[in-house]
């Protein structure tokens, strides 16, 4: 019997864009040359206005296989980690 997956927590610098992400090659080179650990748009230029934290739920690998398959599980995932931050 196979495991469940299991969430994890990854603190770390976001890229932030407009545009979907859909070169594994540019994701890959952007992520290093820029040292940052993931990619999202939402959140693009949300804490330019004032300060903030972003969590984000990861359903993707920003490439060219994206689907909606894992976005209730990655939000749901994100709730519960703002969830417990706030009770901090």
């Amino acid at each position: 019997m196979s495991q469940p997956p299991s969430p994890a927590i990854h603190f770390g610098s976001l890229g932030s864009g407009d545009v979907v992400m859909k070169s594994a090659w540019h994701r890959d080179l952007i992520a290093a040359e820029e040292n940052v650990i993931g990619f999202e748009m939402e959140g693009a230029r949300v804490w330019d206005n004032f300060p903030t934290i972003v969590i984000k739920g990861v359903c993707d690998y920003a490439d060219s296989h994206k689907d909606k398959r894992w976005q209730s599980y990655a939000s749901i995932t994100a709730a519960a980690c703002a969830k417990a931050l706030l009770r901090q």
